[in-house]
């Protein structure tokens, strides 16, 4: 059985990223640069975390956003 696009984002979304160490390192070592607002920090903090989820979470884990998803999940962060 295969996993849909919809499932594995399911599993992103719900994955417990308060208590992976491993990602609160990471994130607590960022080092953003002066010009980055709160929606480029927002922005560039889901592309990594996408990315450290496809590599060391679910490595079949695959991530095809559009302009727009991205777009959404910024503006519902806030």
């Amino acid at each position: 059985m295969s996993t849909s696009q919809a499932d594995l984002e399911k599993e992103f979304q719900q994955h417990n990223w308060n208590e992976d160490k491993e990602w609160q390192n990471i994130v607590s070592n960022m080092d953003f640069p002066p010009n980055y607002d709160e929606p480029k920090k927002e922005e560039f903090l889901l592309k990594r975390k996408r990315k450290y989820y496809r590599e060391k979470v679910v490595s079949g884990f695959f991530s095809i956003i559009s302009v727009s998803f991205l777009s959404q999940t910024c503006v519902e962060a806030y």
